[in-house]
């Protein structure tokens, strides 16, 4: 454990005072196990509210979200990954990430400039840069995270965390097993966790499944390239939505590419000024 040495001197007696550091604190809570409510509010390209109910275990996480249009589940377990609609869990493009992921990965990269450390009274607060992103993190006296926010200069996400329990053996069992009893939907193909990364600072992502085919839809935001959407299906011979998306196009300044790969179909929509057959190869690793 790394720890920064503070002496203090005060009515002639000296002090010494142990700071825990960022790494100390994001070890611990890489490792802890609990229950807890998180509200989180997003604003800038998307804004929304929504109220999370968090199963954790080590890296493992049971995520029950509500949002004012439809409730659904954010599963990572020993059995995978998997976002729950319905009773259908489809298993992602890419992977699953909430902002405590992203956090804790910009932390152990150790590619970021630390922009304030306190030791609060009741707590602890860090401030990390890393380009354009900033992240805010403040936790109790018992290193338990209270409020976790993301800002870019087009996009915040801000959480607050509520009602910490301690895990229960029913919450540990129903973590392993909830994904016994639904569909599963294996993904049409897996994205370029590099590309993304590099190029992309903001992902969104939505399902449909008709009981024979599978779309995924993704959306991306990136200061180079500004806004895109890639439809994954699971129909190569879809002809129907290549057409609708061609008439879409043609008098807009969007365009779009393509890609067939075996069964699936690919189909990257942005701006008319980007190489989108480059773009859509890369997040595809077909290049």
């Amino acid at each position: 454990m790394k720890l920064k040495l503070l002496v203090i001197v005060f009515f002639g007696i000296s002090a010494v005072v142990y700071a825990l550091s960022l790494d100390d604190v994001v070890n611990n809570l890489i490792s802890s196990s609990y229950e807890v409510t998180r509200i989180v509010r997003e604003t800038g390209i998307s804004s929304s509210i929504r109220v999370e109910r968090v199963t954790k275990i080590g890296s493992y996480k049971l995520i029950r979200i509500n949002t004012p249009f439809k409730n659904y589940v954010w599963l990572r377990g020993s059995f995978g990954e998997y976002v729950i609609i319905n009773n259908i869990a489809f298993e992602p493009a890419i992977d699953l990430k909430d902002l405590e992921d992203q956090f804790i990965d910009l932390v152990l990269s150790k590619k970021y400039d630390l922009l304030l450390s306190l030791d609060l009274p009741i707590g602890y607060k860090f401030i990390i840069r890393s380009d354009f992103t900033t992240y805010e993190a403040t936790f109790d006296e018992h290193l338990k995270l209270m409020k976790l926010r993301k800002s870019y200069p087009f996009y915040s996400m801000e959480i607050s965390y509520q009602d910490y329990t301690a895990l229960s053996d029913s919450s540990s069992e129903e973590l392993s097993r909830y994904i016994f009893g639904v569909k599963k939907v294996r993904a049409p193909l897996k994205l370029s966790k590099e590309y993304l990364k590099k190029h992309f600072q903001w992902v969104a992502m939505d399902f449909s499944y008709n009981g024979q085919t599978t779309t995924y839809t993704l959306y991306f935001y990136s200061t180079a390239f500004g806004k895109l959407a890639l439809y994954l299906l699971t129909d190569a011979e879809n002809t129907d939505l290549i057409n609708t998306i061609d008439e879409m196009c043609s008098n807009s300044p969007v365009s779009y590419a393509v890609r067939k790969l075996g069964n699936v179909i690919a189909i990257l929509i942005g701006p008319k000024t980007l190489e989108l057959s480059d773009i859509i190869d890369s997040l595809l690793k077909l290049k």
